[in-house]
């Protein structure tokens, strides 16, 4: 198989609103061949966004490795 084009191991993001801790994202591990599709569903607010922007890095996980192409 070689190297996925992106891994995910570990991801976590974490917000704190009202003095309170808001665990959003805890992504064991994530492999994405190349060629492969993905979608990304579930209900309004959990997560799907915060993990697509920490993925782009547009915003940065609290802890975690994310590698494309073993980078």
């Amino acid at each position: 198989m070689g190297t996925p084009a992106l891994e995910v191991v570990g991801l976590r993001k974490a917000y704190v609103r009202d003095g309170r801790t808001l665990d959003v994202l805890d992504l064991a591990h994530l492999s994405v061949a190349d060629g492969e599709f993905v979608t990304v569903v579930g209900p309004s607010g959990c997560g799907k966004s915060t993990l697509l922007h920490v993925l782009g890095g547009f915003i940065p996980g609290d802890a975690g490795e994310i590698r494309v192409h073993g980078r």
